[in-house]
């Protein structure tokens, strides 16, 4: 149980070493098969897990930073329909951050940039699917005497997961680790720590009696 113990604290202290934002979605059947966007610059992510690398965005009060500086686009791949999907941003604690995760589905992105048919739907028809898109952003959330802390880019990094029995593909594999940990000590530790335990309590009643 201490080692149980050790790991637990090491897994919580390691979720408080940066900040997270989550958003939990499902995915959105609007009827419009396509194929990720040629004329939105987007960064694909494919269920049921892909992790970006870490990027750096501009906050939406920055001064020097265009919009596309400002926000990041994110086509959403092989999401399934009735399955609860999490996108998730960790960036550093020490960043007074506060990140937005708007999403959308093919058609309201269609209607919002005014992209056409030949826009979206690129490729052969039966290789498109059903997809959504993601649009992060973030706002300076720190109060510093410091000018132009505002203009400072924001690293980050973007996780699209699913979601099976409402947890999070990646937590199914921790918590089958846990169990198989558990499992091999109850079944091997536990038995021999307790042999040594019963043989050496019972010494002083074996020599109690041989005197």
């Amino acid at each position: 149980m201490y080692f149980h113990f050790l790991g637990f604290m090491f897994l919580l202290c390691a979720s408080v070493l940066g900040n997270t934002e989550i958003r939990h979605f499902r995915q959105i059947v609007d009827g419009q098969k396509a194929h990720c966007s040629h004329k939105l610059p987007a960064t694909i992510l494919i269920a049921p897990f892909t992790q970006t690398d870490p990027v750096t965005i501009a906050s939406l009060e920055s001064t020097k930073h265009n919009r596309q500086d400002k926000e990041h686009w994110y086509c959403l791949r092989n999401l399934e329909p009735g399955l609860s999907h999490e996108l998730r941003i960790s960036y550093a604690a020490t960043t007074p951050s506060r990140f937005i995760i708007d999403i959308f589905s093919s058609s309201e992105v269609q209607q919002l940039y005014n992209l056409t048919n030949e826009h979206v739907l690129l490729g052969q028809e039966d290789a498109a699917e059903q997809i959504m898109y993601a649009r992060v952003t973030v706002s300076y959330a720190g109060a510093s005497h410091i000018q132009g802390l505002e203009n400072d880019d924001v690293p980050y990094i973007f996780t699209l997961e699913k979601h099976i029995l409402g947890l999070p593909v990646q937590a199914l594999w921790l918590i089958a680790v846990i169990v198989v940990v558990v499992a091999l000590s109850l079944l091997v530790v536990t038995p021999k720590l307790q042999a040594v335990i019963n043989s050496v309590l019972s010494e002083p009643a074996k020599a109690q009696k041989e005197d």
